[in-house]
């Protein structure tokens, strides 16, 4: 009789080109979580690809989301989290770092305390994407890590 062959591990996906930040969270979706009637800026702000921009200018509400493709896997796991935020400490106070289970591959929430009022990031690392999406203000983890779950669904 045969022996039995051990099955493949499944390979990730791969997603490939720009990614329309637009698609993974809409305005709708944006306006629920801010908790404010948001408009999409993005082409008014100039925003590169990979990037798009609700707010409400009467509120100051703003979410921001990127996404941005690698080559593979291995390369978007090369990036931490904790590079992209120290990156961003400059502009944005990006501080508390929280581990979120269940949401793509692995995810990382941070605080956001701007010269403003103080807002969220989360960090979600799925197959070969990196995306961050920060809402500002807001405190309210559960808003955000809703956004982050719908918009790993529309990869």
């Amino acid at each position: 009789s045969e022996s039995p062959k051990p099955s493949p591990s499944p390979s990730p996906s791969l997603i490939t080109g720009p990614i329309d930040a637009c698609k993974l969270v809409t305005a709708d979706e944006a306006t629920s979580a801010s908790g404010s009637t948001m408009t999409n800026m993005t082409s008014t702000a100039g925003a590169p690809t990979g990037v798009c921009i609700y707010a409400n200018t009467e509120s100051q509400a703003a979410i921001i989301v990127f996404a941005q493709t690698y080559p593979s896997q291995s390369s978007a796991d090369a990036v931490s989290a904790d590079q992209v935020a120290t990156a961003l400490n400059n502009g944005y106070g990006v501080s508390n770092a929280k581990p979120v289970e269940g949401i793509g591959d692995k995810a990382v929430e941070y605080t956001l305390s701007t010269s403003g009022p103080q807002g969220l990031a989360i960090f979600v690392f799925k197959d070969n994407v990196v995306m961050m999406i920060a809402l500002a203000p807001g405190s309210d983890a559960s808003k955000i890590e809703a956004l982050a779950k719908t918009a790993v669904t529309r990869l």
